[in-house]
C-alpha cells in the first residue's frame, strides 16, 4: 500500500513538474515518455528521499524550487500524521500492558494479604494470561468478521 501510494504520489508530482518546465512540447511518444519517466523519477526521489540530482552547474527555474519546498512540507505533514498515529498507538498497546500489570500486581496484593497458597496463586496468574490471550484473540475474531468477511459468510460462520 506505501509503494502504491508512493508511485501514486509520484506520478501526480511529475505530471505537475511537467507543466511546471519550459519546454513542454514533444515531437515523439519515446521521447514523451522519456521526459515522463524522467519527471516521475524525480519527483519520486523528491518524496522518498526528500533529494533531488542536478546535473552539475544546472539552475532550476523558481518554480521549481517552489515546487520543492511544497513537496517538502508535504513530506512534514506525511511524518507528522505517521509519527502521530504511531505514538497513539504505542501509547494505547502501553497502557493496555500497565492495566494488565496493574491488575496482575492488585492479585498478587490480594492473594499475599489473604496467605493463599504458592500454587493458588500459579492457577490464578496462569488463568489470567489464559483470559487475557482468549480476549485478545476473540477482539481480533471479531474485527476480521466485521471488516473482511462478506455478509453471508458471516451469517453462515455465527450460525
Amino acid at each position: 500500500q506505501l509503494l502504491g501510494m508512493l508511485a501514486l504520489m509520484s506520478h501526480i508530482h511529475a505530471c505537475i513538474l511537467a507543466a511546471l518546465e519550459d519546454d513542454m512540447r514533444e515531437n515523439s511518444f519515446g521521447s514523451a515518455m522519456q521526459r515522463y519517466y524522467e519527471s516521475f523519477r524525480w519527483a519520486f526521489n523528491l518524496i522518498a528521499l526528500g533529494a533531488t540530482e542536478n546535473a552539475q552547474g544546472e539552475e532550476r527555474p523558481f518554480r521549481i524550487y517552489i515546487f520543492e519546498m511544497v513537496t517538502a512540507c508535504e513530506r512534514l505533514v506525511a511524518a507528522t500524521i505517521f509519527g502521530g498515529w504511531a505514538v497513539t498507538k504505542a501509547i494505547t498497546i502501553l497502557h493496555e500492558e500497565m492495566r494488565f500489570k496493574s491488575l496482575q500486581l492488585s492479585a498478587m496484593r490480594f492473594f499475599r494479604h489473604n496467605n493463599l497458597s504458592v500454587e493458588t496463586q500459579i492457577q490464578v496468574v496462569y488463568s489470567l494470561l489464559e483470559t487475557r490471550a482468549a480476549q485478545i484473540m476473540q477482539r481480533n475474531f471479531k474485527q476480521l468478521m466485521s471488516e473482511n468477511v462478506p455478509e453471508e459468510l458471516r451469517r453462515a460462520v455465527s450460525e
